[in-house]
């Protein structure tokens, strides 16, 4: 039980910290790509009003000149002059420096990661576009080592759900053991032990009543013992009576049937008082009647083999109900010896 309760809780942990670090890849992954992308628009706007501004009094040539390559390369960008002229990282004439070039500012995906495109118009009406780059590193960056943060953080919950499982269970399971070993004792006629309570409401129940049941059932064999020993004591004053009565008469062979049933209830009075003087019965006890049969019948072959009977033994191993022993024994012998073979085993 304990162990399936933690089996049923990290399972259930489990699915739930599932359902929700799949998101948080996810937003992970995307937040990364969106803070890179975010830099570049600003570095593309930022270098724009740069070039803008410069543009006003200066030549596009000149104005890049003033800026300087070595910046403009330090922050990814590439500044496309209205002549073809490429100051920065190189660029693939493609259709999107097209676009940007009439005038069009937008994002798109590039070999290498996103580019970001914003044209700044001269005083001829001529674009000069600026371009910058998110490289592909920058777009994940930060994304496997929060995935690996986010994971340990799921084991360790499901490792804190198990533990607390595991107490849980342990409160649960413990006074259950108990119950168990105070059933076991009781069945096995230890009327004098009892469990402390404990647990969940429930079981701490089941503790009172099976407490509850020892002590009744104790009650009642102090009463069922009383009650046969009264019973046979009062059974002596006519049995003794009754005996004085039969010694008056003639011997005959009634007499002797009668002493014969008189001494046959005296033996089940006694018999009666002894057993209710017993503190607790004795459990039934079983063996195997094949076994104890064919060793009965070795240990009485040497004497039957001297005096020339024949015994047969037939012993079978299928089972068979109770007082119907699986086996059969024939001997030539007299009837009393078959009866101490029958009746060396309780069936």
């Amino acid at each position: 039980m304990r162990r399936r309760l933690i089996l049923l809780t990290v399972a259930v942990t489990g699915i739930v910290v599932l359902a929700f670090l799949v998101p948080l890849f996810m937003l992970v992954g995307g937040l990364a790509r969106d803070s890179a992308i975010s830099s570049a628009e600003r570095e593309a706007e930022s270098l724009a009003r740069v070039l803008s501004v410069l543009m006003v009094s200066e030549s596009a040539d000149a104005a890049t000149q003033f800026i300087g390559e070595d910046r403009i390369v330090a922050v990814n960008a590439s500044v496309i002059l209205p002549d073809g002229v490429v100051v920065g990282l190189p660029v693939p004439r493609d259709e999107d420096l097209s676009l940007a070039a009439d005038g069009i500012s937008f994002i798109a995906s590039v070999t290498g990661g996103v580019a970001v495109f914003i044209p700044v118009l001269t005083g001829d009406g001529s674009s000069v576009v600026v371009r910058v780059l998110a490289p592909s590193e920058d777009l994940t960056a930060g994304v496997q080592r929060s995935r690996v943060i986010l994971t340990g953080l799921g084991i360790v919950l499901i490792a804190i759900a198990a533990w607390i499982a595991d107490q849980l269970g342990r409160s649960m399971v413990e006074p259950i053991r108990e119950l168990s070993d105070t059933a076991n004792k009781l069945g096995h006629g230890d009327l004098s032990v009892g469990v402390d309570p404990g647990g969940p409401p429930e079981i701490h129940e089941v503790g009172v009543e099976l407490n509850r049941l020892a002590g009744r059932i104790g009650r009642l064999l102090q009463d069922e013992r009383e009650t046969a020993a009264d019973l046979s004591h009062r059974l002596r004053t006519p049995l003794t009576a009754a005996r004085l009565s039969v010694d008056g008469l003639s011997d005959g062979a009634q007499k002797e049937r009668l002493v014969a049933d008189l001494d046959e209830l005296q033996r089940t009075t006694d018999f009666i008082i002894r057993e209710a003087r017993r503190p607790v019965r004795r459990e039934e006890e079983w063996c195997d009647l094949g076994v104890v049969t064919a060793q009965r019948v070795d240990f009485w072959h040497p004497l039957a083999a001297e005096q020339g009977r024949k015994v047969d033994v037939a012993i079978t191993s299928d089972p068979v109900e109770p007082c119907n022993p699986a086996f059969s024994v024939y001997l030539d012998c007299p009837t009393s010896k078959l009866a101490l073979l029958s009746t060396m085993c309780p069936w």
